[in-house]
């Protein structure tokens, strides 16, 4: 019994520094690029060994695709969190519109996937090809919802890669050009996001004619992002 509980713990430990070894790597990619960061770069914000590195995971590549992993199985969780809490009496214009500028303001307020996603577009590729399709799970998801304001009247002939292309410009912008942002709203980067995120708003509610006095009230883009998930809950994230 004792053995199998050591083997419990041992594995749970494992995988706890596994999560801690992509959640170090995201953070330094993100921030410094791909090319840019080193094994053991990674190890030493960790508190680890380059070895015990690349025992977990052989190279860096590898440690890339685990991030990929980590992003897309947060952005389907995201997804269902805003579908399953939405109210079913909504009309499919309003659902679009929440879902939308919902998953907006999380990635505006934590830009890092948007960071990962353009090092990864302006790289080999092989990882442009991980960000490149959309899992089936989410994907399905996103032609639901749109298929459903399409029979509404709205955004007749958009394809769901082009609500995906959509959403990329939207959250990319602020994440890659963030002094250009602030000096554009002339304020603090919280309060820069915020701005943008409402203008988001503007630009969305035209397109699905959802009148101007029924956008969100906030005054933190906190108030709207969905809870942080496995990777944006990521202590080192």
């Amino acid at each position: 019994m004792t053995a199998k509980k050591s083997g419990r713990q041992s594995a749970e430990s494992a995988n706890q520094t596994r999560d801690n070894i992509v959640c170090a790597a995201a953070e330094l990619f993100s921030r410094k690029g791909f090319n840019a960061v080193s094994i053991r770069e990674i190890a030493d914000e960790v508190g680890v060994s380059h070895g015990l590195i690349r025992h977990h995971f052989g190279n860096k590549l590898q440690i890339w695709i685990k991030i990929c992993e980590f992003i897309l199985d947060d952005v389907y969780q995201e997804l269902e969190f805003v579908l399953n809490n939405l109210d079913p009496a909504l009309a499919p214009n309003q659902r679009f519109f929440t879902l939308i500028t919902t998953l907006q303001a999380s990635h505006i307020n934590d830009p890092k996937m948007m960071k990962l996603m353009a090092d990864g577009f302006r790289g080999d590729d092989e990882r442009f090809a991980l960000f490149r399709e959309l899992p089936q799970q989410i994907e399905a998801l996103f032609e639901k919802e749109l298929i459903k304001v399409q029979q509404q009247g709205y955004l007749k002939g958009m394809l769901a890669s082009e609500v995906k292309w959509m959403m990329c410009i939207f959250a990319e912008a602020p994440a890659l050009l963030e002094p250009m942002m602030r000096d554009t709203y002339a304020s603090d980067l919280e309060q820069a996001r915020l701005q943008h995120w409402r203008l988001v708003c503007r630009m969305v509610a035209a397109m699905l004619d959802i009148d101007m006095e029924q956008l969100p009230k906030v005054n933190s883009l906190s108030q709207v992002a969905t809870p942080p998930i496995k990777y944006r809950s990521c202590s080192a994230c």
